[in-house]
């Protein structure tokens, strides 16, 4: 069945499945991870403010943390991965807090911990309303995808969530690693500036 054919399938898919699909290129599977980790990536951000920095810096470094879960997460090691999931956007905001204290900016607000930020944005219940509202945010995910990337920022993007460096991306792509670079760093802006209006 085609992938689009499957598209309430990918709602009720444990997240081992859509990281897997993921990891194979299926640009549905990374919609449907982002959408269902949308509400904690910005339930962290809203608790955490770092001088000199803007909010839509910190969503795109939360964004990024949740990026590189879906990249490396592995089930050998025993964590589900809600809870590598939280732990890699708690990082990634703790390092963004880090590199402004080694600025010497100060915090206004600290960063919540993993064990504070809670099971958000994805509901396991079966609610047919938080099902629904889940499809609908898969869907725009997707279309804002489709939408915003060029077809070589999303081959870069999906290659980086499957775990290529820029070397081996670079190679794939018949490509420099440079352009590499440049692509996956307008992906992540282009990205910030759609999901944070999602």
């Amino acid at each position: 069945m085609c992938e689009q054919g499957k598209k309430a399938d990918y709602i009720e898919e444990s997240d081992l499945s859509l990281i897997r699909q993921c990891r194979g290129g299926s640009q549905r599977a990374a919609a449907a991870l982002i959408a269902r980790y949308a509400g904690l990536v910005h339930m962290s951000v809203s608790r955490i403010a770092v001088v000199g920095s803007d909010p839509e810096d910190l969503l795109q470094e939360a964004y990024m943390g949740l990026m590189s879960a879906i990249r490396s997460y592995d089930p050998q090691r025993g964590a589900s991965f809600r809870t590598y999931a939280y732990t890699c956007v708690g990082n990634s905001l703790k390092n963004m807090r880090a590199a402004s204290l080694a600025k010497k900016s100060r915090i206004h607000l600290d960063a919540l911990s993993i064990d504070e930020l809670g099971d958000v944005g994805y509901c396991e219940d079966g609610d047919p309303e938080g099902l629904f509202i889940s499809r609908e945010t898969v869907t725009e995910v997707e279309r804002l995808i489709n939408q915003t990337l060029s077809p070589y920022e999303k081959e870069v993007f999906f290659l980086y969530l499957n775990g290529c460096g820029y070397e081996s991306a670079a190679t794939k792509l018949h490509s420099s690693p440079k352009s590499v670079d440049n692509a996956l760093q307008r992906a992540r802006r282009k990205l910030k500036a759609v999901l944070n209006d999602l």
